[in-house]
């Protein structure tokens, strides 16, 4: 993405990968996102794109996230606890 002017006035998420693409690029504007991504290590910030509040725009954030780490449909993948003994 290289003209973000409509991007950075519109809060959204973009997600982009192909299959067979080692990592998965998000693309997004949302501070819930920008804050929760930040805070996870699996995520890589790789650029950041100044914000102009007096016209409207926010602060425009890409992250990368290995690929085997990412779901399209459930967003990052969790490692699994050790599975629980059943009581016979």
């Amino acid at each position: 993405m290289t003209d973000l002017t409509d991007f950075v006035t519109e809060r959204e998420t973009t997600i982009s990968y192909s299959p067979g693409d080692p990592v998965v690029r998000i693309w997004t504007n949302v501070a819930k996102h920008v804050r929760a991504f930040r805070k996870d290590p699996a995520y890589t910030e790789s650029r950041t794109w100044a914000a102009d509040p007096s016209k409207g725009q926010l602060e425009a954030v890409s992250f990368e996230i290995r690929r085997d780490l990412y779901d399209p449909v459930r967003g990052r993948r969790r490692p699994r606890g050790p599975k629980k003994a059943e009581n016979a």
